[in-house]
């Protein structure tokens, strides 16, 4: 029996600091595209209702837009699918509604929407969490079939691995059936395919 391992080697987008910080527990974690006023610590203190005060500042100037926990996004790739423009009167369900966009980007795990009252208008902040990413991809264990084939397979059945993109358990695991199917297509049965990321 021949075994084949995909290892992707994800390059983890955090801060160093944060690594060796454990997340404390959330009571609860907020509806999508609900905007919160300064969450003490970043945790959600309480079950999202729409806050008053981010009502409050309604129709207030967006002083400034603020993005955290980006390093491979640029912080006006998110502003922009936001919707949000400094100098712009500030309309939290027009940022709920665009929230769906920056979503559906699917470069993130986690969007958190905070806004803070400034010297002359309203802050806002994205603080987010990007998807880790595939550093590289190596087949190991594949002596019947080399590497070329095994790409040639997962571009017929178009799976994308490449370096740079982000890491989708969905994806690892259609190109391990993709690669299980090459060596089948060869007339080698009972080839296992695992992957590790």
């Amino acid at each position: 029996m021949n075994r084949i391992s995909i290892f992707l080697f994800a390059v983890w987008m955090f801060a160093a600091t944060s690594q060796g910080q454990t997340p404390p527990s959330e009571p609860q974690k907020p509806k999508p595209g609900t905007i919160i006023e300064q969450p003490e610590s970043g945790r959600i203190v309480t079950a999202p209702t729409p806050p008053p005060a981010s009502t409050a500042l309604a129709g207030q100037r967006i002083e400034r837009f603020e993005a955290t926990g980006n390093t491979s996004v640029a912080s006006d790739t998110i502003r922009v699918y936001l919707g949000v423009n400094p100098g712009d009167p500030y309309d939290p369900a027009t940022i709920q509604r665009n929230f769906l966009n920056l979503w559906q980007t699917g470069l993130f795990d986690d969007i958190r929407i905070e806004t803070d009252k400034g010297d002359h208008g309203v802050i806002v902040r994205a603080v987010v969490k990007e998807r880790p990413r595939i550093a590289s991809v190596e087949f190991r264990g594949n002596k019947e079939l080399n590497n070329s084939k095994i790409n040639e397979q997962l571009e017929r059945d178009k799976i994308d691995l490449h370096v740079g993109n982000t890491i989708e358990q969905t994806l690892v695991r259609r190109a391990a059936e993709s690669i299980k199917k090459a060596y089948t297509e060869s007339g080698y049965e009972g080839v296992n395919v695992d992957s590790v990321t």
